[in-house]
């Protein structure tokens, strides 16, 4: 089991665009948190107009655009978030590998949904969200 995975990182760092895909998303996933971590810091109980949009915090116990807010169980959400996760991820390696462009937009996909994932899992069960389109 350890061999197959040491084989797969070897593979991994051998391939560039897949290792170019795995900085984008670990930058990616790194600016998440660090702008949703200064949210909560200096956001919490303030809206803050930026011409059309708002920014202050808002959070997200639910699917997307808090579809079964408050009728789903935590644990299933964050089942659901990490199975489409794992969707993707399995879908990148197949597509991505074929071009920079492929693997920087699943790189950004996987990103998001790993930093929404952990913000299921270490920031109280939802997923913090600070930016706001202005009312329409």
């Amino acid at each position: 089991m350890i061999s197959a995975f040491v084989r797969l990182l070897r593979a991994l760092a051998a391939h560039d665009v897949l290792r170019f895909a795995v900085l984008v998303a670990a930058a990616a996933f790194l600016l998440d948190w660090a702008t949703k971590s200064w949210a909560l810091e200096t956001l919490d109980n303030a809206a803050v107009p930026l011409g059309a949009l708002m920014l202050g915090v808002e959070r997200n116990d639910a699917l997307a655009f808090s579809a079964g807010s408050g009728r789903l169980d935590p644990a299933f959400v964050v089942a659901v978030r990490l199975l489409a996760l794992a969707g993707v991820i399995a879908l990148s390696v197949q597509v991505g590998a074929r071009s920079r462009r492929f693997a920087a937009g699943f790189a950004l996909l996987i990103a998001g949904g790993s930093g929404n994932a952990a913000d299921m899992l270490f920031r109280g069960g939802a997923v913090v969200d600070f930016i706001h389109a202005g009312p329409f």
